[in-house]
């Protein structure tokens, strides 16, 4: 075996260990805190905290450097909101966590269903929601609007699903009533990931980050631990009134159109 490609097995070796430690113990310490905390508002706090400090650790595993822009006007972190964000890859989460400490809403079928990524969701504190289950639906909104009253963020990605990175796809619109209900702002966040190894990122090495579609976690995973390098932007966008359009339609429109314009690098028009 040559030196370069014995050094680059013992580093994702490493990597691997890491990954598996870091998991393992973030699974244990959610687990101890939702055993011992009583109390639903402090036993949410404790597993996001906790899941925000692991989320440094593995975004530092997987070679991750984040530039934060905080150009939005409003942005406080001393607020509760609802955070949006376009969504790519699950390293997307540790990228928001490392950032926002909040309780994460996914869907039953994107989430739940994935080994380790659903169990991790659910102690991390989040919340799992069926979008087709208008039956469920406004129950799951009353739970989601109870944790914003409490004074702890929400994330969703209104997606829905992870996309391929060319374009932000449609918002869907139910669960946007929640900010309204609770009496809190919207946050837009975007997401860009823009250089793999150093190199800009592109269709010939987009998939080595982004994950959608029929792929499979571990082996995305495992391919992921092979990467030296990402660089990545989280863009803290300015918040968003709910109540300041006249439907849920509009305002998903809305902010699609300010975080699908900070994702392509424009400047957003101002509506009349």
């Amino acid at each position: 075996m040559k030196r370069g490609t014995r050094e680059q097995t013992i580093k994702k070796l490493l990597k691997k260990f890491f990954f598996f430690g870091i998991v393992s113990s973030f699974l244990i310490s959610t687990t101890v805190a939702r055993k011992i905390l009583r109390d639903r508002k402090k036993m949410l706090h404790t597993c996001m905290r906790l899941t925000s400090f692991f989320s440094k650790l593995m975004k530092k595993n997987f070679g991750v450097t984040v530039r934060i822009d905080k150009s939005g006007s409003g942005y406080s972190k001393e607020k509760t909101y609802l955070i949006l964000s376009n969504h790519l890859s699950y390293l997307d989460i540790f990228l928001l966590f490392s950032e926002f400490p909040a309780c994460f809403i996914a869907s039953v079928d994107e989430v739940k269903e994935t080994f380790l990524l659903g169990r991790a969701t659910e102690l991390s504190g989040g919340f799992f929601v069926e979008r087709r289950n208008r039956t469920n639906l406004r129950s799951e909104i009353e739970s989601i609007v109870d944790i914003l009253k409490m004074g702890l963020n929400v994330v969703l990605f209104p997606e829905g699903t992870t996309s391929n990175g060319e374009q932000v796809l449609s918002f869907k619109v139910p669960l946007l009533s929640v900010a309204q209900k609770a009496g809190v702002e919207i946050l837009p966040v975007c997401i860009r990931y823009t250089k793999i190894n150093g190199e800009e990122v592109g269709r010939h090495n987009r998939d080595l980050v982004y994950y959608y579609g029929d792929m499979e976690f571990f082996t995305h995973a495992d391919t992921l631990l092979t990467v030296k390098s990402i660089d990545a932007e989280l863009k803290i966008l300015d918040p968003v009134d709910a109540s300041s359009s006249n439907s849920r339609k509009d305002l998903a429109f809305e902010l699609h159109d300010i975080i699908s314009s900070a994702y392509r690098g424009e400047r957003r028009l101002e509506r009349a």
